[in-house]
């Protein structure tokens, strides 16, 4: 009788104790808070406070906005203090956004307002390519104080100020080495800036112009006449000077279709490719031994297929917006990083290979309704890749790059997965 009575109280204290440990668990709304907030220009700390029963991660839309830390795990009811770095504005107003993820979906969010510069001279660019028909070139600047303008060169017959833009009025240019002129620009306080302007449909870099010619002039007249450019569809360079430091003038070549160029040069030294709008090319393959700062291709209607091979560390933009039967993208490299990469407006593109690339921030691969395969090796930079837009992926590969995936829910079982190191998948 004494055991049973023991018995019971031992079953009452262990239901007393459960519903205590039920209680404990806690219980509250998860968010990010405040979800708004406005700031001076200055280099800075916001404070944040994230709320979260499970693992966080906080993901920003823009690299000059770093949350610290930018990860953690369960939070009491009031929360867990973060700090929000933001980098100097050294020019316009611009906003972030700031999102709480847990357990891959995003609870709460924050806007970021960070006012424009209020001192000195800032342009968004000191350096523009006008075509050779262009009568007057338009240039953005912020100023808190009156500027004067001066040009510094002959054809750049007339410089004025309209309220935040420089207005030059040039010459019309026609030739097949393009042309250079700076404007220069001052306060009232004492700071300046050069603006540099380069002129014209052809090439920039004179050497270039003369390796072309040495390969390419089959009657040995000493330039490339319109009917030899136009019989040239495919074209193999080797380029080993530094002083050949923009490669552009293609579209003088009218009829090429397919360019391969092997380049090397002193790793100080930087190098640009620039084909924009070129009518006919559909592929471009570039093998760089020190890399380069910049590739640009943007609008070639025909372009298809883009391989580059970088083997230096360095920083560079990637531009091919706007190839509208753009299939293929192939980046390989020694750890480079990408200033900005941009494949906005390429609907038909259908595979993409990078590896050991570094990026400041997300990239987009939503819009990409074609796309069926994608591999990135060792891609540094991305927390989240979103292919939750994409329907016609078959294969996916990803190594040491995110630590999500998101796929579209009605895609699951059916398409070839491959995730090294710890990517987690997400079916929408």
């Amino acid at each position: 009788m004494a055991s049973r009575g023991i018995r019971s109280v031992l079953v009452l204290v262990g239901v007393l104790l459960s519903l205590s440990c039920e209680r404990a668990v806690p219980v509250f709304q998860e968010g990010f808070t405040p979800s708004s907030a406005s700031c001076s220009s200055r280099d800075q700390f916001l404070d944040f406070t994230v709320v979260s029963q499970a693992s966080w991660e906080l993901l920003s839309s823009e690299p000059w906005c770093i949350p610290v830390p930018m990860d953690g795990g369960p939070t009491s009811s009031k929360g867990a203090r973060v700090r929000i770095h933001l980098d100097e504005n050294e020019k316009f107003e611009r906003s972030c956004v700031v999102s709480l993820r847990v357990d891959g979906e995003v609870v709460g969010s924050a806007e970021i307002t960070q006012s424009q510069n209020t001192a000195g001279l800032y342009f968004d660019k000191t350096a523009y390519k006008v075509s050779g028909q262009t009568r007057q070139v338009v240039i953005p600047f912020f100023s808190d104080t009156e500027v004067t303008v001066e040009s510094l060169c002959s054809w750049i017959t007339s410089v004025k100020v309209d309220r935040q833009s420089l207005l030059l009025d040039v010459d019309p240019y026609d030739s097949l080495i393009n042309r250079q002129g700076q404007v220069l620009v001052k306060t009232a306080s004492g700071k300046e800036q050069v603006i540099d302007i380069v002129q014209g449909d052809g090439f920039t870099n004179q050497r270039l112009y003369d390796l072309l010619v040495s390969l390419y002039d089959s009657d040995h007249d000493g330039a490339i006449s319109r009917e030899e450019a136009d019989g040239i569809e495919t074209m193999y360079l080797r380029i080993d000077t530094d002083w050949i430091k923009m490669v552009d003038g293609f579209g003088y070549f009218r009829n090429l279709k397919e360019l391969k160029i092997r380049a090397s040069m002193s790793p100080w030294a930087g190098r640009e490719y620039c084909f924009d709008g070129h009518p006919a090319l559909t592929s471009v393959t570039i093998e760089e031994d020190f890399g380069f700062t910049r590739f640009s291709a943007r609008n070639c209607p025909q372009l298809e297929d883009v391989a580059l091979s970088i083997s230096f560390s360095n920083e560079m933009s990637f531009d091919v917006g706007g190839c509208s039967h753009l299939q293929k993208i192939q980046i390989s490299s020694s750890r480079t990083t990408f200033s900005s990469f941009s494949m906005d407006n390429c609907p038909d593109l259908r595979e993409i290979r990078l590896g050991k690339v570094i990026f400041p921030g997300e990239v987009d691969f939503r819009n990409c309704n074609k796309l069926q395969s994608l591999y990135l090796n060792n891609v540094y930079g991305i927390n989240c890749v979103d292919l939750s837009q994409d329907p016609c992926l078959k294969d996916v590969f990803l190594n040491n790059t995110a630590k999500y995936l998101l796929i579209s829910k009605d895609l699951k079982g059916s398409i070839n997965l491959s995730l090294v190191l710890g990517t987690k998948i997400i079916y929408q």
